[in-house]
């Protein structure tokens, strides 16, 4: 994502991002007079506001508002826009706002921009060629009005500059091409990283430009999804786990679909396989049905036991190990859990011994490791008897849960530096 376009005759663009890849804010610098000699190719110069000499303005953008600056006087600063999936909403600060509505084609461009009590059939029309580019304007389309167009996205057009910001990338519609490298492209070696979805937009999707995720969440799944993450990350062990896996070098999918059946032959309401191919896995949650809390972060300890290569290590159990995870979390985010057939023993030392709240030194010492492992073979042996579950819930644990005290260590020693 670049911060920086310069233009050989002075005008610049400057972008700010958040760590995460959230872009921050925009300024657009105009010289009002051109450079005597045009600057060379990799030449940059630093610009602020002058007066007479070089304007600025710029945006701001705070979730799905808009604040805009101007000359330099961050005093100016005043919010512009409030969006929704509809529209926006502008002069918010006047008696009465502007509620301004999109006219959208079946791929989310936006047509035509209406203004509600607006006498005219639109204030804004854009027709586009197939790659995005918008048609030369007649003299009523108003291209100016305002800038989010092709797929709902903002076309900045400061400069001759002409591309549209994806968030991840910028696209340029007049070659059809993105402007520049996903963070995550190394992943890809077999194939060009200018390369959108691995050239096959109609099978995967990629929106962030960090993992090529081969299916997609409806609105519905996604909001409660986020929900939930929302939710668990109130944990700073979920933050931990979940953390490892969003920035993780290998690729885990997340989606609602069909899951495993159990013994009974009833579909359970999450499972997660590994994929050998691309060393990460995919997590599947019910369709249609509610996501549970204890569910999702059992699951995606399983997701961070594979990425802690011992979900297949024979000598635990990872059934007993996510299932302790998924206490802890539980207590630790101020939800409600369950107790587990075969683990209510071990469960109430959690509460009772460790107050459900274990420290870098707890996980490691003699007396809890001792506990972890005969509970564990009480775990199997009671799965066994019952013939509850997979191999997995029937295996011994003959070492010590290294992906619990990796995960109890990380969290503890990154909150609490100072103690060793």
């Amino acid at each position: 994502m670049p911060d920086t376009i310069q233009f050989k005759y002075g005008n610049q663009i400057l972008n700010r991002y958040a760590a995460d890849g959230r872009k921050l804010g925009t300024e657009y610098f105009t010289r009002l007079i051109n450079l005597a000699v045009p600057l060379t190719t990799g030449q940059v110069i630093k610009q602020s506001y002058t007066l007479n000499v070089v304007n600025q303005n710029g945006t701001a953008y705070i979730d799905n508002k808009e604040y805009n600056t101007f000359n330099g006087n961050y005093s100016l600063t005043a919010l512009q826009r409030i969006y929704n999936e509809e529209g926006y909403a502008e002069k918010v600060t006047a008696t009465i706002p502007d509620y301004n509505y999109y006219r959208k084609d079946h791929l989310g461009n936006n047509r035509e921009v209406n203004t509600y009590g607006s006498s005219g059939p639109f204030n804004q029309r854009t027709q586009y060629y197939p790659s995005g580019l918008p048609w030369a304007y007649n003299s009523d389309d108003n291209p100016g009005f305002q800038i989010r167009k092709y797929n709902g996205k903002e076309f900045v057009e400061m400069h001759g500059y002409d591309t549209y910001d994806y968030g991840a990338r910028g696209y340029y519609p007049a070659s059809g091409r993105f402007t520049s490298v996903d963070p995550l492209a190394e992943k890809y070696y077999s194939i060009s990283p200018y390369v959108y979805c691995m050239g096959n937009p109609v099978k995967f999707i990629d929106p962030t430009g960090m993992k090529v995720e081969t299916g997609s969440m409806t609105k519905n799944e996604q909001r409660e999804y986020d929900k939930m993450i929302a939710l668990l990350s109130r944990s700073d062990l979920f933050k931990t786990l979940y953390s490892a896996l969003t920035k993780s070098d290998n690729v885990y999918k997340i989606s609602f679909g069909q899951t495993d059946k159990d013994k009974s032959g009833n579909l359970v309401s999450g499972n997660f396989k590994p994929d050998s191919k691309t060393d990460g896995g995919s997590v599947t949650f019910l369709k249609g049905s509610t996501l549970n809390s204890l569910s999702t972060t059992e699951e995606l300890a399983h997701a961070y036991q594979n990425e802690n290569k011992t979900l297949e290590n024979e000598n635990i159990n990872p059934e007993f190990e996510a299932k302790t995870i998924t206490q802890l979390v539980a207590s630790d985010a101020g939800i409600p859990y369950g107790e587990y057939g075969g683990m209510s023993k071990f469960q109430n030392m959690l509460l009772n011994e460790y107050n459900n709240t274990l420290t870098h030194r707890d996980v490691s010492s003699n007396s809890f490791q001792a506990s972890y492992q005969n509970s564990a073979i009480l775990y199997s042996a009671y799965n066994q008897v019952n013939n509850i579950g997979n191999p997995h819930y029937r295996q011994l644990t003959l070492q010590q849960p290294a992906t619990l005290m990796r995960l109890v260590n990380n969290t503890f020693l990154k909150n609490m530096p100072w103690i060793k």
